[in-house]
């Protein structure tokens, strides 16, 4: 039986890397990416018959909940959507810090949450969530970029030790396995 991942940030870096590596593995892949002219870069590049390409906003609840309702539950979620986000105090917009906490913590706690349910019935699935060493060491005219990696990484760390207590059987680590 073939595993199915689904990768956000898949057009460049780490999402790519991770996508040329589960090609080798035979994996059915998902791609997410915001821009459509790398997008389109990577389908050339990873020339691979078993990924599917789309294109969507992630900073935008629509698109996750789209994601969520639409796409078949995967074995594996790569989130790694995610953009620099740095500046003095203040001079970032309510609507770019509001944009980036969406994109980069609360979108994807809304993401493994839409799909955890679905992997748990499935029997598996793993999760893995790519932040930022901003996250515990945070960087200069970062404070904002920081604190949403740091909301990201207490998730994926409270997650790491749901298995420890009770109501949580079935979850292990940031992976599900009945």
């Amino acid at each position: 039986m073939n595993k199915r991942a689904l990768i956000t940030g898949a057009s460049s870096g780490i999402g790519f890397a991770y996508a040329k590596y589960l090609t080798k593995k035979d994996w059915y892949l998902d791609l997410i990416s915001n821009n459509k002219e790398r997008s389109e870069e990577s389908r050339t590049s990873l020339d691979y018959k078993k990924a599917s390409f789309y294109t969507a906003d992630l900073s935008k609840n629509e698109s996750i909940r789209n994601i969520v309702d639409k796409f078949e539950t995967p074995d594996l979620i790569v989130a790694n959507a995610g953009v620099a986000i740095n500046g003095p105090i203040g001079k970032l917009t309510d609507e770019e810090k509001s944009k980036a906490y969406y994109l980069m913590c609360g979108g994807v706690i809304e993401l493994i949450e839409g799909f955890v349910p679905r992997m748990i019935d499935k029997g598996t699935g793993r999760i893995v969530i790519i932040s930022s060493i901003g996250a515990i060491s945070p960087m200069p005219k970062s404070s904002i970029y920081s604190s949403i990696k740091s909301g990201i990484y207490a998730v994926s760390y409270t997650h790491l030790r749901a298995h420890e207590t009770p109501e949580h059987r079935g979850w292990r680590g940031l992976g599900v396995k009945k």
